[in-house]
């Protein structure tokens, strides 16, 4: 009874909070931001804007006059974040403020659910998969980068969350139904790489043998798959484009990425790297694991049977979500995103034993271990409010001179205009084009102004070297 009392103690709740504020909040009011969220901002504005469509987006008018590097929904629900919040620092950030929070919700819902029919008592243990997935570098770093897997985590929780209450309602295949609506929008947020939910299925049979039919896994299967090509074949009879821009996407991406066409971007030599990314990312919670298991064997306490068949569902989840990532030599931490929350409840179930002997043997004997137990928590939530404060609109050392010399080479230029440049530069590019709507001309070099990464040679008289402050790049402007 007193263990059921603590774990609904504000504690939990003040570390979530302080994990919250130290972990996200102080990185997403940075000024900084991964490139490839600046892009995706850029993107949606335009869109917002009614520059480029939601089949053909845009980032400028001279480069990715047609963005096909991805598919467009993402950007498609962020352009109405634009057009309600305006143009401003906040919008990504609210955007991605709000995929965390969703991420959240639907990683207890699933804990709840998984938990209503047996065990009912371990549904207020919700906390430790929520403080996995909060104390981990890969959500540190990418959840408040405005990237595209987040919300592919997000739709992957939703289909999961409905073929697991489908699975346990017995007859509810409409369940079936939503849970392929929400893979569609995996797919169509960032490509095949949100189908993984599809073996969810065949993982259940293999981890509960007795408790699903090999027809049963087969029957359901084709139910998700069937519902997902109607889902898609609809989209392709009610917008005829739809089908055009896809192919381009499979075709300029997609297969370049799998064949190794693309080696500039994200491009490792060797495809077992998402593995060690993979281990890196787990590294937490397989300390907490281990110190798990020494503390049961110390005690005599073994895992349930079907507690850790429970959580092997998971990791095979987890590990559906990120080992396939070896086909393609396109890889990077990012990608881990979508599996990182299967991973926290599979090895959060693992581990709740342990945590049991804890509250049980010592946090509830000693007061003075609750009270330093309450001042972690409350040191950790100031410890966020403190980052938060002195990160406001800071530029990390990862970009600070490119976002100086942006707004710099801005000021001058003027909003909504083309410059040449002798350089391709996807960083100096994103935030021309975030702050002040500045294009980037590669190909002609006609334009009145120029930048520059190197010098231009002496007897060049075409163009005159402005004296700004810049730290990185160079202006010229034409005589």
């Amino acid at each position: 009874m007193k263990s059921k009392i603590f774990v609904k103690h504000w504690f939990w709740k003040a570390l979530i909070l302080g994990f919250f504020l130290t972990f996200f909040m102080s990185e997403i009011l940075e000024a900084s931001m991964f490139i490839d969220g600046v892009w995706y901002a850029v993107i949606s504005r335009n869109l917002a804007e009614g520059n480029g469509s939601y089949w053909f987006p845009q980032f400028s008018q001279t480069i990715f006059s047609n963005f096909h590097e991805h598919p467009g929904f993402v950007f498609w629900i962020q352009s109405y974040f634009f057009k309600i919040l305006g143009d401003n620092f906040w919008t990504e950030r609210i955007f991605s403020g709000i995929q965390y929070l969703f991420n959240l919700i639907l990683i207890i819902l699933i804990w709840k659910k998984i938990f209503s029919k047996s065990n009912v008592h371990f549904q207020n243990y919700w906390f430790v998969p929520i403080l996995f997935w909060q104390f981990n570098i890969l959500t540190y770093l990418y959840q408040p980068a405005n990237l595209l897997d987040s919300p592919l985590s997000l739709f992957c929780l939703a289909a999961i969350y409905f073929l697991i209450d489908e699975q346990q309602a017995k007859g509810s295949n409409w369940k079936i139904f939503i849970a392929a609506f929400f893979i569609v929008l995996a797919v169509l947020s960032k490509g095949l790489v949100g189908l993984f939910p599809l073996g969810f299925y065949c993982f259940y049979k293999l981890v509960f043998r007795s408790n699903i039919s090999i027809q049963e896994v087969v029957r359901k299967t084709i139910y998700l798959v069937g519902a997902i090509v109607i889902f898609f074949l609809t989209i392709f009879m009610v917008f005829p484009q739809a089908l055009d821009s896809i192919y381009i996407y499979l075709d300029t991406q997609l297969l370049a990425s799998l064949n190794g066409d693309r080696r500039l971007y994200y491009y490792q030599s060797n495809r077992f790297f998402i593995v060690g990314q993979l281990l890196i990312v787990l590294l937490p919670m397989l300390v907490a694991y281990f110190g798990a298991i020494i503390l049961m064997r110390f005690f005599d306490t073994p895992v349930n049977f079907k507690e850790k068949k429970l959580g092997l569902l998971f990791i095979l989840l987890g590990l559906s979500a990120s080992i396939p990532l070896i086909i393609s030599p396109r890889q990077a931490m990012p990608y881990l995103i979508p599996a990182l929350p299967y991973f926290s409840i599979g090895i959060g179930i693992l581990v709740i034993p342990a945590l049991k002997i804890l509250l049980e043997n010592f946090i509830e004997k000693y007061i003075w271990i609750q009270r330093m137990l309450s001042v972690g928590s409350i040191s950790i939530v100031a410890l966020g409010l403190f980052l938060v404060f002195i990160n406001f609109q800071k530029s990390n050392q990862r970009d600070v001179d490119t976002i100086n010399d942006a707004k710099l080479i801005g000021a001058i230029v003027g909003d909504q205009q083309t410059i040449s440049s002798n350089t391709y530069d996807m960083y100096i590019s994103g935030y021309l084009m975030r702050y002040n709507k500045v294009s980037l001309d590669t190909l002609n070099f006609n334009k009145k102004y120029l930048l520059t990464v190197e010098p231009l040679e002496s007897d060049n008289q075409s163009y005159q070297l402005l004296s700004i402050k810049t730290k990185k790049y160079l202006l010229y402007e034409k005589n």
